[in-house]
């Protein structure tokens, strides 16, 4: 079972903090065997995400899944689980199908998405003129992503889904300006103090992300 709770993961970054404890919640419901899930964490470039879920094997994959690159290496259903937090929204528009099709193929009982979803990009703007977060400026390039589309993409994929809401946008909004520009050591301090007391409040709407929980259609 997971451990997110431990005092050392409160000091996460707030906006990482809010995806992985968030999805950490949802994959607690699952059956596990003795050795945990198998996880393929797409995106996963520092591993952080594991430390969530310290009874389970999560292999972080960086490489880019694009159709150019063809499919990912891996037979389907190879994973029990397949996680891309906040990866959808830095792939090319045209790309996320192919995207959503080849994570939903290698994972054999989830699929679990998270990503900002368009109707924040009015706050984002507001965000990124003000600070000009680099991460920010790479969702201005390719838009935010609409979750009528990508249900529409699922749904066709077959498989049932749930959204959740993830971390309100006004607190998202007043997060990004307090930590702007502030001391490593003091974004630690914040976090955890938020995290720790307000985690519990955040997941409403209107959301700054939304969370999609997949599985295979039960016929």
């Amino acid at each position: 079972m997971p451990h997110h709770k431990e005092a050392s993961l409160y000091t996460t970054y707030f906006d990482r903090y809010q995806r992985f404890r968030a999805v950490a919640d949802l994959l607690s419901g699952l059956e596990r065997a003795p050795n945990g899930l198998l996880i393929l964490d797409v995106g996963g470039f520092d591993g952080e995400f594991a430390k969530f879920l310290p009874g389970d094997r999560v292999r972080p994959w960086g490489e880019l899944i694009r159709p150019e690159n063809g499919p990912l290496p891996f037979k389907d259903g190879s994973f029990d689980v397949v996680v891309a937090l906040d990866v959808l929204e830095h792939v090319i528009p045209e790309e996320r199908p192919f995207f959503l099709a080849e994570t939903a193929r290698v994972a054999s009982r989830a699929l679990v998405l998270s990503f900002p979803v368009h109707e924040a990009s009015e706050v984002e703007e507001f965000v990124l003129g003000l600070t000009g977060n680099p991460w920010l400026a790479e969702h201005r390039i390719f838009g935010l992503p609409r979750p009528a589309d990508v249900e529409a993409v699922l749904d066709t994929l077959g498989l049932d889904h749930t959204r959740h809401p993830n971390a309100s946008q006004a607190s998202w909004m007043a997060m990004h300006f307090m930590m702007h520009r502030l001391r490593e050591d003091l974004k630690e301090k914040v976090s955890e103090f938020f995290n720790r007391r307000y985690f519990e409040l955040e997941n409403r709407e209107p959301a700054y992300r939304a969370i999609y929980f997949c599985t295979p259609a039960r016929g």
